[in-house]
């Protein structure tokens, strides 16, 4: 996956103004990654990453078909938690909740999704069943994020279709927010950046270097002010 140092992302700006907007998730943001057979350690997953964002964003959200999809204990019982804490760290949507109505357009919308991805309930297929399922239930209810290391994801919501009121939040995109916010983290943050976006060859040379990236990133977003977090 190319990480895009260019271009600004609207949605950036928009969540980090005002962080308590519904935010979904998709399940590789949630699952520690993993390349080769080696992964990352699911405890400082946790504590290093998924800990900052949820403290970071108030109103993060997920569809029922991206948690069935997580089959980690730990990460399981984390989301648990912050299902049950009071008041709600994580939403958790389902169809169920739909009018007939908006059952009808949600159709509409994955059937249409559906050729984006490799989705296929003809061929028993549920390769990106919770992304399909996730971006339908947003496009029918009028949600805007979703935070996803997806490249179909990413595609289809860069791309210029009907679905453009939804936009994409990608991994590196918050992996540079957190290290800023939370800088005890970085270094975490960097290990996690190069395991994602410059371990191969070909990944070195089509993405930048930490530091060449964090430079980047800084300028691009030169405008958004971005406060760290006084930590212990």
């Amino acid at each position: 996956m190319i990480v895009d140092t260019v271009n600004k992302s609207s949605a950036i700006y928009s969540v980090m103004k005002q962080p308590d907007q519904v935010i979904f998730l998709d399940a590789n943001i949630l699952i520690p990654p993993s390349r080769d057979e080696h992964s990352f350690d699911t405890d400082k997953y946790i504590s290093f990453f998924l800990e900052p964002l949820f403290n970071t964003f108030s109103n993060l959200s997920l569809h029922m078909a991206v948690k069935e999809e997580i089959l980690n204990n730990k990460i399981n019982r984390f989301l648990d938690k912050k299902i049950s804490r009071n008041p709600c760290m994580l939403r958790v949507y389902n169809d169920k909740c739909l009018s007939d109505i908006e059952q009808a357009l949600r159709n509409t919308f994955e059937s249409e999704i559906r050729n984006y991805s490799y989705f296929s309930p003809e061929l028993n297929s549920k390769k990106d069943l919770g992304e399909v399922k996730t971006l339908s239930f947003m496009a029918t209810k009028g949600y805007k994020y979703f935070v996803s290391n997806d490249s179909s994801c990413i595609a289809i919501l860069k791309s210029k279709n009907k679905f453009n009121d939804c936009s994409i939040i990608c991994m590196y995109e918050l992996i540079y927010l957190l290290s800023v916010i939370y800088p005890k983290e970085t270094e975490y943050l960097r290990k996690l950046y190069k395991f994602l976006y410059y371990l191969t060859p070909n990944e070195k040379r089509k993405n930048p270097c930490w530091s060449e990236y964090m430079d980047k990133m800084k300028v691009l977003y030169s405008k958004l002010i971005i406060k760290p977090k006084i930590q212990p």
